[in-house]
């Protein structure tokens, strides 16, 4: 029981510990990426704040990922004008 107990409070330690050390340059570092990924994704259907979120919540890559299958906004205009 006493094993038990001192592995699960040096896990709630070390899960403390790496939220109060978190590098603030690195954090600021994350915010710039997705801040770029948003502007490249700027004129498609998620403009630049929906690009921004996704990447923000999920990760750069992954929001460089969706820009590149999400459709152009004068593409959508074309196609829903079309359809009209």
């Amino acid at each position: 029981m006493r094993k038990y107990r001192l592995i699960r409070n040096n896990f709630y330690n070390v899960k403390q510990h790496n939220i109060r050390n978190m590098n603030p340059m690195l954090l600021l570092t994350y915010t710039v990426i997705c801040l770029l990924v948003a502007y490249i994704g700027k004129d498609r259907t998620l403009k630049f704040w929906g690009n921004f979120i996704l990447s923000l919540l999920l990760s750069p890559v992954l929001g460089l990922l969706a820009i590149a299958f999400e459709q152009r906004m004068e593409e959508t205009r074309a196609s829903s004008s079309t359809s009209n």
